[in-house]
């Protein structure tokens, strides 16, 4: 399942990947796209539980998610 996230605080090239490099690796992620100038992640899923991690891994480094 794709969603999309909103996310505040990212401020450089650097941000998004940071961030497109950590929710890689998660486990069950299967795509990710950072996207700065818009302030979002669109993240592809295997389940909800999963989500969850991305936006915990997302809040650790400084960033909000909406």
């Amino acid at each position: 399942m794709t969603k999309i996230l909103g996310v505040t605080g990212m401020r450089c090239r650097s941000c998004e990947i940071l961030l497109r490099d950590v929710i890689g690796s998660i486990r069950g992620v299967k795509r990710v796209q950072v996207d700065r100038l818009r302030g979002m992640v669109s993240v592809d899923v295997s389940d909800d539980g999963v989500l969850e991690d991305v936006k915990t891994e997302i809040e650790k480094r400084g960033y909000e998610v909406s």
